[in-house]
């Protein structure tokens, strides 16, 4: 009986035999549940799963929905086929491939036989692809210059299957799914030479090799670049940039995340029948990214921009480019600039609950905050409009802000943009003069000052507060953000794929503390998050109470 089948072996040892099952002219398909094999039973299916530091499942011939479902166990899925090349073979594939598993939430490691095979119609060509609940993870600019060769190809990627399980448990439609193929599934335990670190689970397509094979009686060798050896360079690195900010600055999905929060505060204007917008500017750049959502849904909805007031509150950190960074700002989008020292009324407020002045802590700040947010919910309800909220969503995850004070507003635009985001927008609006009333160079401004509160006067060198100073730098904090949010991933796996990600740019020490106050700041600002004000969600992600992370306020 001749079968068309794959053998999983490792150690040297035959662990089981998964045939395709598809009686052809030339193969039959397997009766037997079990053969003997060098004094040993081996098991025969096509739906054994094979499990060690994950599930695997072997699929012989082309990947289908109903071959997926008998291997929905499976976490990852190695398909070794033989299919001929046609017109836009390469390209139906890989986005075939990247459609079931991101369907299924599960790797695929696929494999083509290469020409050696090729005979009588049909011409065969390589074709090496890993994915990962949908996205490619084997080199992306990996073309077909090496499908049309007789040489075998060996190719590394990596996958984590801390962030497949994530997955898959997040989708509980699929966990009924998981619980029937169970019952069908003959699972294999063995023995995976694997290289643990921090107990995280790191599977790469290296482990696929058998320490016992050996190409050197073939005809076809591997070429150098494409040596079994693990070598981190060339796997796959986690995204250093999860929200894409590298597309946004240079595409118009800048402009296209900017339509979307001006299109939700376009909504709740509508709803309350207000045409009246009041905002905190600062100079800064998430005040900039909401005056310019502002601009952009009066636009959407015809109104005067007359009825945006922005309101510039200086104080005793106040800085002399920031208010003429507001000012200007203000008059290119020909808005209503308002300017209300709030120095005196700070400073009254300090005698009124007999605060010392030169004591500058939590009371000296929030006390300017919570000043702050008082008038413009009283300068909106003189107007009959509402407060547009500024805060960004890299803040609300840290809790970087004043409870009841900039907090809290009527509608936050930025409440889904995190900070490294709010930077790329900003950037593509000088690369793109996206808005041609803006001059670039003075967004160009408002990107290179340094993040500041400006809640603090500056010290004797005439430096100001700077935020990323003290709690670390944004771009880790962001990182954080997304793979913790994301996939629930442990501090010891965050702070791997940080180091692994960013060693060439931040010290070990500086990514541990920051993760530290990541964490800490995270968990604790729970009670902030609870009562956060609306705003639109961007990203998958999303620090809402109501439709994203939902957490009880002291856990």
């Amino acid at each position: 009986m001749l079968l068309d089948c794959a053998l999983f072996i490792s150690n040297g040892k035959l662990l089981g035999v998964v045939p395709k099952n598809i009686k052809t002219r030339w193969f039959n398909t397997a009766t037997a549940k079990t053969f003997i094999y060098d004094n040993y039973e081996v098991a025969i299916s096509d739906k054994l799963i094979f499990a060690s530091m994950c599930k695997i499942g072997i699929c012989v011939g082309a990947m289908n929905n109903e071959k997926l479902s008998t291997l929905n166990n499976a976490e990852l899925i190695i398909n070794i086929d033989a299919q001929p090349y046609y017109h836009n073979y390469f390209e139906d594939t890989i986005n075939e491939l990247a459609s079931l598993s991101k369907f299924s939430n599960q790797a695929i490691v696929y494999a083509n036989t290469n020409p050696c095979e090729s005979t009588t119609d049909y011409v065969y060509t390589s074709l090496l692809a890993v994915f990962e609940c949908g996205k490619q993870v084997l080199n992306k600019n990996y073309k077909h210059q090496n499908s049309f060769s007789f040489d075998t190809n060996c190719y590394s990627a990596e996958i984590d299957i801390d962030i497949v399980r994530a997955i898959r448990k997040k989708k509980s439609i699929e966990n009924k799914m998981i619980d029937l193929a169970v019952s069908q599934n003959q699972i294999i335990n063995f023995e995976l030479p694997t290289k643990k670190i921090n107990t995280i689970n790191r599977f790469t397509t290296n482990h696929l090799h058998s320490k016992h094979n050996d190409f050197s009686n073939r005809q076809n060798t591997c070429n150098k670049e494409s040596s079994n050896e693990h070598n981190e360079n060339e796997l796959k690195s986690f995204y250093i940039d999860p929200f894409l900010t590298h597309k946004i600055k240079y595409s118009s999905q800048a402009i296209d995340i900017v339509t979307v929060q001006a299109l939700g505060l376009a909504k709740r204007l509508r709803h309350i029948n207000s045409n009246n917008v009041v905002i905190g500017i600062s100079g800064g750049i998430d005040s900039t990214l909401a005056l310019l959502v502002c601009d952009k849904c009066f636009d959407i909805l015809g109104y005067p921009k007359n009825n945006i007031n922005a309101v510039f509150m200086p104080c005793f950190g106040t800085s002399a480019e920031s208010a003429r960074i507001a000012k200007q700002l203000a008059e290119a989008l020909t808005v209503n600039y308002i300017e209300i020292p709030i120095t005196d009324a700070v400073t009254q407020h300090f005698k009124d609950i007999s605060h010392n002045a030169e004591v500058r802590n939590l009371v000296y700040e929030n006390s300017q905050a919570r000043q702050r947010t008082m008038i413009l919910f009283n300068y909106a309800n003189k107007t009959n409009g509402i407060v547009v909220g500024t805060g960004n969503m890299s803040e609300i995850a840290l809790g970087w802000s004043t409870y009841n004070a900039d907090h809290i507003s009527n509608y936050n635009v930025n409440c889904g943009i995190p900070k490294t985001v709010a930077k790329a927008i900003l950037e593509f609006y000088i690369y793109s003069k996206a808005n041609p009333k803006i001059d670039g160079n003075l967004i160009a401004r408002i990107l290179e000052r340094p993040i500041s509160p400006e809640l603090l006067p500056a010290d004797e060198n005439n430096e100001i507060q700077s935020t990323e100073q003290i709690i670390g730098q944004y771009e880790l904090h962001d990182f954080f953000l997304f793979y913790h949010l994301s996939y629930f991933l442990s501090k010891e796996k965050l702070l791997y794929i940080a180091k692994y990600s960013f060693s060439n740019k931040y010290s070990v020490e500086e990514i541990e503390n920051t993760l530290d106050i990541f964490l800490h700041r995270f968990h604790q600002s729970q009670y902030k998050r609870s009562c956060s004000t609306d705003g639109p969600s961007i990203f998958s992600v999303s620090l809402s109470p109501r439709t994203g992370f939902v957490l009880p306020s002291d856990i």
